[in-house]
């Protein structure tokens, strides 16, 4: 429609390109995908400068309503997440280590939009190689490596190797026990992740 325009750079060329993917009612969330893309890459920047604002979390979810995008226009602002950081390098330390960490996060970003598509197979892969990366440059990051290794075990699942999935459950929830206690509500979590894993079996 003529009348629908861009919430970011206020264009409404008959409405091209123009997508709603969150909980913004009416026209409040109505925006083209490339605006969204530049408006997050700016987001990333200003938290990188001043350490404040949405920051990464701006790929993930609307500034208007706070909540996560979802569809269509989640799985394109994953997919160009990872094009804007994976090929980024710089020769200063402080700005490479910044660097792998929108990397891994970008990663991150893909595998959960790939998860939400229900591609699971695809979203399996990212979450294996977030969870090596992080390993391998975070090894002391406790609480994402357990959610990485909760959304492996997830996926596993979703694509019926549920034998596999179980035994990262298993650990998982020994694990956050360790970390958080019986009563957290990770370790209920994971707890519940298992019971349902089991209907599967």
């Amino acid at each position: 429609p003529q009348d629908e325009e861009c919430f970011i750079c206020k264009s409404s060329i008959e409405g091209w390109g123009i997508v709603s993917g969150c909980s913004c009612r009416g026209t409040a969330g109505l925006a083209h995908v490339s605006c969204l893309v530049r408006r997050a890459q700016m987001a990333v920047e200003h938290w990188d400068e001043t350490d404040s604002g949405q920051g990464m979390h701006a790929w993930q979810d609307c500034s208007m309503c706070g909540q996560e995008y979802h569809g269509a226009v989640r799985l394109a602002l994953g997919w160009a997440c990872w094009k804007t950081y994976q090929g980024r390098s710089t020769t200063r330390l402080e700005e490479a280590h910044a660097h792998v960490m929108w990397r891994i996060e970008a990663m991150q970003h893909l595998g959960l939009a790939m998860d939400e598509a229900e591609r699971y197979q695809e979203a399996l892969v990212l979450y294996e190689t977030y969870l090596a990366t992080l390993h391998r440059v975070a090894p002391f990051a406790d609480g994402p490596i357990l959610a990485a290794q909760g959304n492996v075990a997830n996926m596993l699942v979703a694509v019926g190797r549920t034998n596999e999935a179980l035994r990262c459950m298993r650990e998982v929830h020994k694990t956050s026990k360790k970390m958080f206690g019986t009563d957290d509500e990770r370790t209920i979590k994971a707890a519940n992740n298992i019971i349902q894993a089991l209907d599967h079996l």
